[in-house]
């Protein structure tokens, strides 16, 4: 009997999650991965670290040679697929090459998105998304004085702090009224902001980039309003999309992304999709979108990997959770960052920096919110999965967040044990 064969595309955290999950139940498939990266596989998250000096980039590997041979699986490195054959079952890589399969996974991240700015020219600005990208940053920060950052998202913030500590002066430039929008409310980013302006950062939020001029030694942008912003570098982190141009043709549906069901099929049978490019429903609105988080792309990676194995397995649905160091202080943030109407917010401020935000509704929570607090997120996480009710104890988990979580954890937990020997 010809063993099934089993396409991997894509090398990162959603695709070493699933060919761990394949062989812990099928030691028999034949598996494959395609990776557009001549490297090992390392998580783009990583390579802040690496421009900053504080990872070497021997340190950000995810897996080695060794683990593949022990997976008993081959990893082609420095192939790019350029189009997928859903009918035939074939893939076509850059090289001329043709891989065939019986079930395929594709899982190739997400790319950074370059807004549409006159003069802003792909090839002289900078992005952060692959190893050699952050070398080329690394190198370029060396003699440099001065950096404009596009975008205030987490990727933005990293590279602005690396410059920042590396002493450039660093201006950064975001359409929105305020930094990390996507993550933490208003309250929250303006806390943030203001310990990142205390180091240099200077910030021009609510103000639209109009048109960027390349010099002969640097970069030149107006912004809105007519102020024209000099420096030596520029990067653009104005946010990421999934990788999937490739897949024209295929016949796959997307939906912002590749859409997924809860065992992570995609519309086309044996064709799978996890991680960054799938579009998946959502844990607290049910409805389908991507979620780029690496929780949530080794989630996906193990339940896509097990379905591919013939194990079922079903997605419950991605849930936000986020955090960020910056300059000795931890920011996070758990499920919802907004409230919709009829939601109850509680807040408090403690000190300089330290900040607790909860979202609940008819005593469930929905989101939670910390800077400078001691928390265990994945705690949190669990009250909001579980649905557990923290309404008589709202007001105690906002004021000890650490110990009231815990016990309404090992509350619910006791509870649930009764239940079932009941």
């Amino acid at each position: 009997m010809n063993k099934k064969k089993i396409l991997i595309v894509g090398c990162g955290t959603a695709a070493l999650a699933a060919l761990k999950q394949i062989r812990k139940i099928n030691s028999q498939a034949e598996v494959r991965l395609v990776s557009m990266e001549s490297h090992l596989p390392y998580s783009p998250t990583s390579l802040p670290y690496v421009i900053s000096g504080r990872m070497k980039e021997a340190e950000i590997a995810m897996a080695t040679e060794d683990f593949f041979k022990k997976m008993d699986a081959e990893l082609l490195r420095g192939k790019k697929v350029e189009r997928v054959n859903t009918a035939e079952g074939t893939v076509l890589i850059d090289s001329g090459e043709t891989e065939s399969y019986d079930a395929l996974l594709i899982a190739t991240g997400s790319e950074p998105v370059m807004p549409q700015i006159p003069g802003l020219d792909r090839g002289q600005a900078l992005v952060l998304r692959t190893l050699d990208q952050a070398r080329d940053l690394a190198a370029r920060m060396r003699g440099s004085k001065t950096a404009i950052v596009l975008g205030a998202g987490l990727i933005g913030m990293h590279v602005a702090q690396c410059l920042a500590e590396k002493g450039v002066q660093v201006k950064v430039v975001e359409m929105l009224t305020s930094i990390l929008p996507a993550y933490f409310d208003k309250d929250a980013s303006s806390m943030i902001q203001r310990e990142l302006a205390g180091h240099g950062i200077t910030f021009f939020t609510g103000r639209k980039a109009a048109k960027v001029t390349w010099k002969k030694n640097g970069v030149e942008i107006k912004v809105e309003g007519g102020e024209a912003l000099e420096a030596d570098l520029l990067l653009v982190a104005t946010g990421v999309a999934p990788r999937i141009a490739f897949l024209q043709g295929s016949g796959i549906e997307m939906n912002g992304g590749i859409k997924v069901d809860s065992r992570m099929r995609t519309s086309v049978t044996n064709v799978f999709a996890a991680g960054d490019v799938a579009s998946a429903k959502g844990f607290l609105t049910g409805e389908h979108g991507v979620n780029a988080i690496l929780p949530n792309a080794a989630e996906q990676g193990k339940i896509a990997g097990s379905n591919m194995a013939g194990m079922v397995m079903e997605y419950e649905g991605w849930l936000p959770m986020n955090a960020f160091k910056f300059f000795g202080h931890l920011a996070v943030s758990v499920g919802k960052a907004s409230p919709s109407a009829g939601d109850e917010v509680l807040a408090e401020t403690r000190g300089e920096n330290g900040y607790r935000r909860l979202i609940c509704n008819n005593g469930l929570l929905l989101g939670a919110t910390f800077i400078d607090t001691d928390v265990n997120t994945g705690v949190f996480q669990y009250l909001i999965r579980k649905r557990v009710d923290v309404g008589p104890h709202k007001e105690m988990l906002l004021r000890a967040p650490r110990e009231t979580s815990l016990w309404l954890m090992q509350d619910a937990e006791r509870k649930a044990t009764i239940s079932l020997e009941e």
